[in-house]
């Protein structure tokens, strides 16, 4: 009678390559679903808007034929100041609020409503700039 040697089972060598498809594949799917890039391209987007809204505002405040003097002290560039209603602030809410916007947007992470986290400066041909200076950059 002859006895059969074959058992059942995995090799070595067969776990071992599956254990390393395993963290391949794991470690492609951490890669595309990064959540940290994708908060933070999601804060950058809304500070994105965000800029979009008060510039819009501040040139249908213009348009309107009001003075940007009346805005307040705005630096020239490359000097900037912050917005917001703090006294050491460039406070566009008194003016724009809610005739050219409905409120002044602020930063998702750093933002108050005292201070909205942007700048404001305006070139020596009085074009208006606004910088989300918190911006995140992570690879």
């Amino acid at each position: 009678m002859q006895k059969n040697d074959k058992t059942l089972g995995f090799t070595l060598v067969e776990i071992i390559v599956v254990i390393s498809l395993i963290t391949v594949l794991a470690t492609l799917a951490f890669i595309a679903i990064n959540p940290q890039k994708n908060f933070a391209d999601q804060r950058n987007a809304t500070r994105e808007s965000a800029i979009n809204e008060i510039l819009g505002a501040v040139n249908r405040y213009i348009t309107a034929g009001n003075p940007l003097s009346e805005l307040g002290l705005v630096p020239t560039c490359p000097s900037t100041a912050y917005i917001g209603t703090n006294a050491k602030l460039i406070n566009l809410k008194a003016e724009l609020v809610p005739q050219y916007i409905s409120t002044i947007p602020t930063d998702p992470l750093v933002g108050t409503d005292n201070d909205s986290g942007y700048t404001i400066c305006q070139t020596t041909s009085h074009k208006i700039t606004i910088v989300a200076p918190n911006i995140e950059i992570i690879k």
